[in-house]
């Protein structure tokens, strides 16, 4: 055998093992690949179920924003109504005094009972 020969044998022979070598690795890299698809799906659930939450969570804070402004919106109409509920007590009172007074004044012995006119 002259050293072509030799040479050309060496490098078939290289050839059919690494070829044999990429075949054996053929199947695991095949499973590698598909681990890391897997892995990939398994990754857009999450994120989808993930972006789904923040979503309800938005939604939720956006509502309870809502029912605050509402809230707020009625206790400020019930102080307002208080206010002028005090106000008008404070008015009926005077005005008592006054009918008094003046009944006092003029001697007279007629107490008017009830609410002011």
């Amino acid at each position: 055998m002259d050293n072509f020969e030799s040479i050309k044998s060496h490098h078939s022979g290289s050839k059919a093992c690494s070829q044999s070598s990429k075949h054996s690795d053929a199947p695991s890299v095949a499973r590698q690949k598909r681990a890391q698809a897997e892995a990939a799906m398994a990754a857009i659930l999450f994120a989808k179920r993930h972006a789904a939450l923040e979503r309800m969570e938005a939604i939720t804070r956006k509502e309870a924003a809502r029912q605050k402004a509402v809230m707020d919106e009625e206790a400020s109409i019930f102080t307002t109504e208080m206010n002028l509920l005090q106000t008008k007590k404070e008015l009926a009172i005077a005005e008592a005094e006054a009918r008094v007074y003046e009944v006092d004044e003029a001697g007279s012995q007629v107490i008017e009972y009830g609410p002011p006119q």
